[in-house]
């Protein structure tokens, strides 16, 4: 069955975000403690005093954790939804749902599942900001690719960036140790990209993992050894920078 066709069928996953949205509950948070002075915070370049992407402390928060292939973003964004009792969206699990009810197929109709799966994930952020509810939203934005994506979202959303890094060759490594642990879904493109990695070439996937460049609150997270910031001073920088109006006047970042 082709991707186009099955797509019809999800229809009731598209009015039903709790599907595939993941309701955590976490114990209370303790007292915030100071964000750590080695975490990184950003705004990127183009934010123009009268925006029209103002927002309203009444608005639901939505957090998009980002970064290359084997950052450990999924975790943090885990933990994140847990902290914030925000549901979880990842993307991942979309596309390997939507790939295991389609079956084995070619690597053409994989892509196409990918591509899919990125039009679920944000029609699903969308349906559960709507109800008001704040959203962890996880997955590799490519920077040049989700801007565009996510604009939409300034207007009705309060929007920060979480992105996750560490050393290329640790994500390398990472990356091959988890596919050879057989911990992937067999939908996953990782093979291919291993190849590319053993012949010196940089795959896409961690080409176009660049923080993106909207002006929003943004924070880089080094997640080498745990997370600098730590977790504490992450959901600190949350809280707080969410609280920003960053379509008015000034800059839009955390300080």
């Amino acid at each position: 069955m082709m991707v186009a066709a099955w797509m019809r069928h999800v229809a009731a996953i598209l009015v039903a975000p709790r599907t595939l949205c993941y309701r955590l509950r976490c114990p209370a948070v303790r007292t915030p403690q100071r964000l750590a002075k080695r975490g990184s915070i950003w705004c990127s370049p183009g934010h123009a005093v009268g925006n029209d992407n103002a927002v309203t402390a009444g608005q639901p928060l939505l957090v998009l954790v980002s970064g290359p292939p084997a950052c450990g973003k999924s975790t943090l964004a885990r933990c994140l939804a847990q902290r914030l009792a925000f549901p979880l969206l990842p993307r991942d699990a979309i596309s390997e749902a939507l790939a295991d009810a389609l079956g084995s197929c070619a690597a053409e109709q994989r892509r196409d599942v990918v591509v899919a799966s990125f039009r679920i994930f944000y029609r699903l952020m969308a349906e559960a900001l709507s109800t008001g509810a704040g959203v962890v939203a996880e997955t590799n934005f490519h920077r040049g690719v989700a801007e565009d994506d996510v604009r939409p979202f300034l207007t009705t959303a309060r929007v920060v960036i979480i992105y996750c890094h560490v050393a290329p060759e640790l994500s390398f490594r990472r990356f091959v140790g988890r596919f050879e642990r057989g911990e992937r879904h067999w939908s996953s493109f990782d093979a291919e990209r291993i190849r590319q990695i053993q012949a010196g070439r940089v795959p896409e996937a961690w080409a176009r993992a660049q923080p993106l460049e909207l002006a929003i609150p943004s924070l880089s997270v080094d997640t080498t050894d745990g997370y600098v910031p730590d977790l504490e001073g992450i959901v600190t920088f949350v809280r707080s920078a969410g609280t920003l109006d960053h379509g008015g006047s000034g800059d839009g970042c955390h300080r």
